[in-house]
C-alpha cells in the first residue's frame, strides 16, 4: 500500500482517497514493510521499533526525508525488537539496514 501526504490520521484512522485505515493493509504476517516519514522524527526513550530480518540483509526500513522545511532528521531512543521471519535466522555480524535519514541521525537505540 502507498498514499503519498498521508497524515497520522490517515494512517490510523482513514479517510484518503476512499481508503480506510492505511494499518489495516497490514497484518501479522506482512513482511519487509518501509515506512517513509516526510520530516523529522523523534522517537522517544519509550519508543519501541519491531522490525522483521530475513536472509541477505532483507529486512523492514524506516526511512526518514527531508519535506517542506525539515531536513529529514531522525533522533531516536528506545529499543529495537528484531524478528526473524520464517525459515531464517540471526547470526553474529549479520548486518540489516533497518532506518535511513536524509538529514542524519541522533540518538541511539
Amino acid at each position: 500500500m502507498s498514499c503519498s501526504a498521508a497524515t497520522t490520521h490517515h494512517v490510523r484512522d482513514g479517510g484518503q482517497v476512499f481508503l480506510g485505515p492505511q494499518l489495516d493493509g497490514l497484518a501479522r504476517e506482512t513482511q519487509w514493510v518501509t515506512l517513509t516519514i516526510g520530516g523529522n522524527l523523534a522517537m522517544a526513550s519509550g519508543s519501541t521499533l519491531a522490525v522483521d530480518v530475513g536472509p541477505s540483509g532483507t529486512t523492514d526500513l524506516l526511512a526518514v526525508v527531508a519535506n517542506g522545511t525539515s531536513t529529514g532528521l531522525a533522533n531516536i531512543g528506545g529499543r529495537v525488537i528484531f524478528s526473524p521471519v520464517s525459515g531464517s535466522t540471526i547470526r553474529a555480524n549479520d548486518l540489516y539496514t533497518i532506518l535511513t535519514a536524509q538529514g542524519g541521525v541522533t540518538g541511539t537505540f
